[in-house]
Formats: structure tokens, sequence, C-alpha cells
């Protein structure tokens, strides 16, 4: 075993993009380096998770789900930066389970850009969704990312920071875009609720609607009334009463 493949198993358990293995292994060529990482996934060191990005395997070998689920967040990290580098933010359900402090690998990951919209399938469970965001009609239909990025929020998971959506904004993504049974988004809003409902920004969910999220109000004002949440309710009535437009609505 040479030196190169020494360096190579010392980063055991880790997630490494081509050019890092390259870099370890001290290639002269692509070709080179090419044939050096069939050899190597051969032998059992690599793991391919995706087109130049290797999981460096340990003493216990790990299959390609059970890296997914142990190194998620590692995996996550290096797959947005290498397509949207730090202009990226996660949205829809993740972001409003990330404000509850839950972070188990989702198996659709939404995450928001100025200008990409990609799918990268990892495995047959695991896929992130790269998608731009709009404003409604009433706006002109803009790019919506800055708008986001201004008040989204910093998180760190496995040692990894990210960037999320605010709790105004995941709260509004999560009942527009649902990634699950629509049963399954409103126990995950209403969970939500009972720890956030009381300082929930008024400005903030007012600004949002504004330029979209009308269907999401509507639903948010559907809910709050259902499950007793009286000042949230207040608060979506108002709302929607100032951005009546596109508010369809019996209260």
């Amino acid at each position: 075993m040479n030196n190169s493949v020494r360096k190579l198993q010392k980063k055991a358990w880790e997630v490494l993009t081509r050019e890092e293995v390259g870099f370890l292994l001290s290639w002269e060529t692509s070709a080179r380096l090419s044939q050096q990482i069939y050899t190597l996934k051969w032998q059992g060191i690599l793991t391919s998770i995706r087109n130049g990005l290797y999981y460096v395997q340990g003493e216990n070998p790990l299959t390609l789900e059970q890296i997914l689920h142990a190194h998620y967040w590692m995996i996550a990290k290096k797959i947005i930066t290498e397509q949207a580098g730090r202009e990226a933010i996660i949205g829809s359900e993740k972001a409003l389970e990330l404000h509850l402090r839950d972070t188990l690998p989702p198996e659709i990951l939404i995450v928001y850009t100025p200008f990409l919209t990609a799918r990268v399938t990892l495995s047959e469970r695991y896929t992130i969704h790269f998608r731009t965001l709009k404003t409604g009609a009433k706006t002109a239909k803009r790019n919506a990312f800055s708008l986001l990025r201004g008040t989204s929020e910093k998180v760190e998971i496995d040692g990894e920071n990210f960037l999320i959506l605010s709790r105004e904004s995941a709260l509004l993504d999560s009942l527009t875009i649902r990634t699950h049974a629509e049963g399954i988004t409103d126990a995950l809003v209403l969970r939500f609720l009972k720890r956030f409902s009381g300082v929930l920004s008024h400005e903030e969910l007012a600004r949002i609607v504004q330029y979209r999220s009308i269907r999401a109000i509507n639903r948010l004002r559907s809910l709050t009334k259902k499950a007793w949440y009286e000042a949230l309710y207040q608060m979506t009535l108002d709302i929607i009463k100032r951005e009546w437009w596109g508010c369809f609505v019996t209260v």
C-alpha cells in the first residue's frame, strides 16, 4: 500500500470530492486519477455517492443507504456548495422541522437558489430539489430569493452550516409546497405552532403574503381556527383583509 492510499485511509468516514481525492493521491492526470478511483472502489476503500463524490470506508463498511443516513448533512453540504455555492436556503417542511431541532434526514430536501433548478438523486429514498422562487402575479412574478435571504437564519447540523427560511417563511412555505400528505404536513404545522405561535411576527407574515403565499395564509387561518390559536387566527384575518386580492375565504 503506497503512502497516498494511507493518506486517504486517514480520512475514513469522511465524504470527499473528486478533487479532494486527487489531492491526497497526488494524481498527475485526470485519466490516471479515474483509474486510481476505480481501483479504490473495487478494493472497497471508496464508495461512490454520486459522480465526483465519494465516501471513504472505515473498518466496518457501510452500504450506500447507511452512508446517506449516517452522514446526510455532510453530503448535503457538499452537494449544495457544488451546485449553488453560498446562495442556497433550505425551505419547506425541513426548514420547519429544523426550527424544532429535528435534524433527521428528509427524503426530499427542498433548497431555494437565485437561478438554479435541478434535482439530485442520491438513492431511491433521498433526493435534493433545487428550486427558484417567484413572487405572485400581484408583484409581477419577480425573483423572490433576495426577499427570503434577508430574513433567513443560520443553523449548524453535524458541524455543517446551512441557511434556512425564517420561522414565518418556513411556516407559509410548508403550507404552500408539501412533500408529504396534507395530514402529515398539518400535524407538523400544529407541532410548530404549539412552540412558536406566540412569537410569530405579524409584520413578517404580512410582508411575505404581500408577495406570495395567499393560499398558505388561508390554510393557516383554517388551522388556527380549528386548533383555537385565537390570537394567530385574528392575525391571519387582518393580513387577509389587507391583502384581500386572491383571498377567497369565509371567516
